[in-house]
């Protein structure tokens, strides 16, 4: 089964639960108590797309695992996801760790994100060749020849580590 997003399960899920998965960063991970005095965890997950929170309840099966989560980690979410007043709820969650590969898929965001970069990226390179100076031209080869893959995702890791932050998160437009 194909990833969703973030946003595609927010707009997709309601009472009827839908069978998916998501590719997702864990922002955060918080400890929190219910009124009845028991504890909780309080996960947030982003994509490029968007944001979510879930709880894992002390009788979780999942309680253990999510104790050992850090921030940042990447990971495949799968659950029956329905929709309340209170937001995304997953039914039967379960998580798996994602590959390099999937990893690196990930980093390079939803697929209108993914375009703009390849844009973006490829204005650059037309800069750089247009560069006289056979110095500074030099020195912007070997540049993206070392950096250019990481030059690449930077946009889009950057949209799902600051999800929700106002301002841009393109490199070369506003």
């Amino acid at each position: 089964m194909s990833p969703l997003t973030i946003a595609a399960v927010k707009e997709q899920s309601g009472e009827i639960p839908i069978i998916a998965a998501v590719h997702a960063q864990l922002q955060s991970r918080a400890t929190r108590v219910t009124k009845g005095g028991k504890p909780y965890f309080e996960l947030v997950f982003a994509d490029s797309t968007g944001n979510f929170t879930l709880k894992i309840w002390s009788d979780s099966p999942l309680q253990e695992a999510a104790e050992k989560l850090t921030d940042g980690i990447i990971l495949r979410l799968e659950a029956e996801w329905t929709q309340n007043q209170y937001g995304v709820n997953p039914n039967n969650l379960a998580w798996h760790h994602l590959d390099d590969a999937a990893k690196a898929d990930f980093l390079t965001g939803d697929p209108e994100t993914r375009q703009k970069q390849e844009h973006d990226f490829a204005e650059i390179q037309q800069f750089c060749a247009s560069i006289i100076d056979p110095r500074l031209h030099a020195l912007c080869d070997y540049f993206l020849s070392q950096m250019g893959d990481r030059f690449r995702r930077t946009a889009a890791a950057r949209k799902i580590i600051m999800r929700g932050v106002a301002g841009s998160s393109s490199m070369l437009h506003k």
